[in-house]
């Protein structure tokens, strides 16, 4: 029986990215295996749901003598992911007298464990698909932004054409995610042949250090709407279908000017940012007021009651609307940018960073009562 020799740390790595891709909860059940091939030197593991196909890379511990092909089942590849970390893992294919089989061997809390479980035919695999078209060397950077802008994706299944980040070739190239409420963009480096929006799921996969830790090849099928997309490395590669639909105008919701501006310093905005990302509740909310030229006040309110006030230092210019936000809206701002941009009370906040990229925020009808600096004034 030919068996391929991996380190257990390799395998259970490429394990990990795979696990990015919610394979394991497909329905069919062809989809909850795992594809290993493998050339003299290299294990290709993938993995693929109906729109998303992953494969990882390798290396082998000793070369094999032939190339192999098998199918890993759902209880083979847990089995291996929970091995000893500085053991071997041996596997194969093994027919039995029920059919495909899978030998596995492994070491768990040192004892050595040897299985065979029944497996699938890899011509049940969906094959990978053939891609032909333009290519794009895109920097690792691009993967950065995309990481940036995507928590502003929708997750609403009703808005498929938002659950995922639009790559434009506009403005020399943009990233752009909103749900609607807020809106995320960055300038960055995307193919230039045309425009797609690449699911959610894959963008989540992207953001996996093998993808960003280097440049990566990007295959384009499609003209001026993109259908299918390859992300590749000499490790790696991603090949995704896009969202169907037309991604709305959003140029359209940034405004054009504002009337004053909150500057924040790096140490500030994440400090900010972590406060308000263990802001919970349905009916969580936060108040921006400025109170000086060089403060910023951000109130936590609750079921409509004040009930926390933090304090920043900030740069003020320009009288600063009282603004009701959601927490995890403004914090996904904070991600893009640190100068906030203010309108009158009823505009959205836009913030930006210096590279280019913003994030606007939709405000909220008030339920809690802040009262702006002039007000408190007249009052006294």
């Amino acid at each position: 029986m030919n068996t391929l020799t991996i380190e257990a740390h390799a395998f259970q790595d490429a394990g990990k990215l795979c696990k990015r891709l919610p394979f394991a909860a497909s329905k069919l059940p062809v989809l909850n295996h795992v594809e290993v091939r493998a050339d003299k030197r290299h294990a290709f593991l993938t993995v693929a749901t109906l729109n998303i196909r992953l494969t990882a890379r390798i290396k082998l511990v000793h070369p094999t003598k032939e190339p192999m092909a098998f199918l890993l089942p759902p209880e083979a590849f847990r089995a291996a992911m929970k091995a000893d970390g500085d053991s071997l893992i041996e596997m194969g294919p093994q027919t039995t007298d029920e059919g495909p089989g899978l030998a596995l061997g492994s070491i768990q809390g040192g004892m050595a464990l040897d299985a065979l479980y029944p497996t699938l035919s890899t011509s049940e695999f969906p094959p990978l698909p053939e891609l032909e078209g333009p290519t794009t060397l895109i920097p690792a950077k691009t993967l950065e932004d995309l990481a940036r802008v995507a928590p502003a994706a929708s997750t609403d299944s009703a808005r498929k054409t938002l659950n995922g980040v639009f790559f434009s070739p506009e403005k020399g190239g943009m990233l752009v995610a909103t749900d609607g409420k807020r809106l995320a963009a960055t300038p960055a480096v995307v193919p230039m042949s045309a425009e797609f929006v690449l699911p959610s799921a894959a963008v989540k996969v992207l953001a996996h250090r093998h993808f960003t830790s280097r440049d990566l090849t990007v295959t384009v099928l499609g003209k001026a709407r993109a259908q299918q997309i390859r992300f590749h490395s000499e490790t790696v590669q991603l090949t995704s279908s896009t969202l169907e639909g037309n991604f709305p105008k959003w140029q359209q919701v940034v405004p054009a000017n504002s009337q004053a501006t909150v500057s924040l310093a790096p140490t500030e905005q994440r400090s900010v940012r972590r406060w308000l990302t263990g802001l919970k509740g349905s009916e969580c909310t936060v108040s921006l007021r400025a109170t000086t030229t060089h403060s910023l006040e951000l109130v936590h309110g609750r079921s409509g009651k004040a009930v926390a006030t933090v304090e920043v230092p900030a740069r003020v210019e320009g009288p600063v609307p009282v603004l009701q936000l959601e927490p995890k809206f403004l914090a996904t701002a904070l991600h893009v940018g640190a100068v906030l941009h203010f309108g009158d009370a009823l505009s959205p906040l836009v913030v930006r960073n210096a590279r280019g990229g913003f994030c606007v925020v939709m405000p909220m009808r008030p339920t809690v009562q802040v009262q702006s600096p002039q007000a408190r004034a007249l009052a006294n």
